[in-house]
C-alpha cells in the first residue's frame, strides 16, 4: 500500500523554486497511485466475488444431482405400494430392520 504522508512531506511550499510545478507533479503522482490502489482493490473484490459465486454454484449443482436426494421414496425402499396400510408398512419395516441389523450375522 502506498503512503500518502510520505509524498505529502515532499510537496514544496511557496518558498521553493518552481514550487507550483513541483506541487503539481507530486499531486499527479498521488492521484495515479491512489487510482492504482483503488483499481487493484476493486479487481481483488471482483475476483473474490467470482470465486465465491463459482463455489456456491458448484455446491448447489452437486446437491441437486445427488441420486439419494432426488429419488427418496420410502414406499419404494420398503417395497410396499403407495396405498399400503399401516400394518403392511410396519411389517415391511420390521422385515428390513431384521435384514440390515448390524448385530445379525
Amino acid at each position: 500500500m502506498w503512503n500518502e504522508r510520505k509524498w505529502r512531506k515532499n510537496v514544496c511550499t511557496s518558498h521553493c523554486f518552481d514550487s507550483e510545478h513541483e506541487n503539481q507533479k507530486l499531486e499527479n503522482v498521488l492521484k495515479f497511485e491512489r487510482k492504482k490502489y483503488i483499481n487493484s482493490w476493486h479487481y481483488f473484490k471482483i475476483i473474490l466475488l467470482c470465486v465465491f459465486l463459482y463455489t456456491l454454484f458448484n455446491i448447489v449443482m452437486t446437491i441437486s444431482t445427488l441420486e439419494e436426494i432426488k429419488d427418496f421414496d420410502p414406499y419404494d425402499i420398503l417395497n410396499v405400494a403407495t396405498d399400503a396400510t399401516i400394518k403392511e408398512i410396519k411389517k415391511a419395516y420390521r422385515k428390513m430392520a431384521i435384514k440390515y441389523h448390524p448385530d445379525r450375522n
